[in-house]
């Protein structure tokens, strides 16, 4: 049996959909800004998956050999507070273990 809920790095094109998310909490990240870290560390945007759906991120792009950059940390509305989001977080911490975290 398949897990329902699994945490895998974005797609370029997900970057889109993590900006419409940051938009409806009333975030305003830069225009470009996705891009942008997007090609400093492809693996630095991560997606929690339920049923193959994203419902949770975090970025947590890594450049240099010693520093991390920490955001997006996002859970879709109808899912907080049943511990998906602590997951993502944790699987962010973990890729940025080790260096300083700048966010």
């Amino acid at each position: 049996m398949p897990n329902p809920f699994e945490i895998t790095a974005a797609r370029a094109e997900d970057i889109v959909t993590l900006g419409a998310w940051a938009h409806e909490e009333g975030w305003n990240p830069g225009l470009h800004d996705g891009g942008v870290f997007f090609a400093t560390d492809p693996g630095g945007f991560l997606f929690g998956r339920l049923d193959g759906e994203p419902v949770t991120s975090v970025s947590v792009v890594r450049y240099g050999s010693a520093y991390g950059f920490l955001g997006f940390y996002l859970t879709r509305p109808h899912l907080r507070g049943q511990g998906y989001g602590l997951r993502t977080w944790q699987a962010g911490t973990a890729r940025l273990a080790g260096r300083a975290e700048l966010g």
